[in-house]
C-alpha cells in the first residue's frame, strides 16, 4: 500500500469514528493505520482507549508494544507483548516479537524459548524460522542456521534477505556451489540488493570463476546500498 491509501483509510476512518466512538473494531484500524503512516503518537492515544473499551484486544497490546519498540522503549514493549499474550496465548506474533526482543538483548537462550513456542503454534510461520536461524548464526551453529533459514524460505518463496543470509553461511563453510544459488536466487527477486552480489562474488570466487567474482564485486560496489 502507498501513503496515499493510509491517508485515504484515516479519513475514512474518522468519519465513522465521529458516529461510532467505542467500536474496537473501528479503534483499531484507526490506531494500526497510524502506525503504518508512522504517527506513533496519534496510535498511541487510540490503543490506549482501544484498551480501556476491550482490556482483552490481544492485537492492541501487541500493537501497542510494536509502538513502544519504535520509540526504543524495550521494556514497555516486552510488557505489551506479555499482555498480548496473557490475552491470548495461541497469539504467535507476540512469541516471535518477544523472541525479538530478547534476542536483541543478547539473552538468546530466551529469546529462542518464544520463537519455538510460536512455531509449535503456527510451524510455517517463516518469520520465526529466519529468527531462530539469525540467532544460530550468531552463536556460530551455522548447521542448525542454515536448517531454520531454509525453513523460513520453503515458507516465504520471497524472502531474499533470508536467501542472502544462507549464501553467507555456505560461503563461510566453502560449500560454494550452495552459496552461488542463493546468491542467484535472492537478485532475481532483489537486482538492487548488494550483500547478494558481494556473497555471490565471494562464492564464484570459491569455485575458480574470477572474471565472474569481479563482475559480481563491482556490481555490490556500484549499488547506493552498499
Amino acid at each position: 500500500y502507498s501513503m496515499r491509501d493510509f491517508d485515504s483509510a484515516i479519513d475514512k476512518y474518522l468519519f465513522a469514528y465521529k458516529y461510532i466512538n467505542d467500536n474496537s473494531i473501528l479503534i483499531f484500524k484507526i490506531a494500526k493505520t497510524y502506525y503504518f503512516l508512522k504517527e506513533y503518537i496519534e496510535s498511541h492515544k487510540m490503543l490506549e482507549y482501544l484498551i480501556d473499551v476491550d482490556p482483552s484486544h490481544y492485537e492492541g497490546y501487541k500493537l501497542l508494544g510494536d509502538v513502544y519498540n519504535k520509540d526504543d522503549n524495550l521494556d514497555l514493549a516486552l510488557e505489551y507483548y506479555l499482555k498480548a499474550i496473557e490475552a491470548n496465548k495461541n497469539y504467535e506474533k507476540a512469541y516471535l516479537a518477544i523472541g525479538q526482543i530478547y534476542h536483541y538483548k543478547g539473552d538468546f537462550d530466551r529469546a529462542l524459548e518464544y520463537l519455538f513456542i510460536a512455531l509449535d503454534i503456527k510451524s510455517n510461520y517463516p518469520k520465526a524460522h529466519a529468527t531462530v536461524g539469525v540467532i544460530y548464526a550468531d552463536l556460530e551453529d551455522y548447521i542448525k542456521a542454515i536448517y531454520y533459514f531454509e525453513q523460513a524460505i520453503s515458507y516465504d518463496r520471497r524472502d531474499y534477505r533470508t536467501m542472502s543470509r544462507l549464501a553467507e553461511l555456505y560461503n563461510i563453510l566453502l560449500k560454494y556451489d550452495s552459496a552461488k544459488k542463493y546468491a542467484k536466487d535472492c537478485i532475481k527477486i532483489k537486482r538492487s540488493f548488494p550483500k547478494a552480489y558481494y556473497e555471490l562474488g565471494i562464492a564464484e570466487k570459491g569455485l575458480g570463476n574470477r572474471i565472474a567474482a569481479i563482475n559480481a564485486f563491482d556490481t555490490a560496489k556500484k549499488s547506493s546500498a552498499w
